[in-house]
């Protein structure tokens, strides 16, 4: 995988590890950055706390459904 920094933009990356839910975690490993990320950095759905529950609510909303009345 071509991952790149999204802070510097710099392609000097490896993994570094994984978050509690399985994603991978990345080191950018250019000279004064050293900055992590995952794969939803940088997205709408980054700080979510269930990103994998929005593309179901996004149809159910089309729907004209409340998120409420969703669960």
């Amino acid at each position: 995988d071509n991952r790149i920094c999204p802070r510097c933009s710099s392609d000097n990356v490896v993994a570094h590890g994984r978050e509690r839910n399985g994603r991978r975690r990345f080191r950018c490993r250019a000279e004064g950055c050293g900055r992590t990320f995952n794969t939803l950095t940088g997205t709408p759905l980054a700080r979510a706390k269930k990103p994998t529950l929005w593309s179901r609510y996004c149809g159910y909303m089309a729907d004209h459904l409340s998120v409420r009345g969703i669960k």
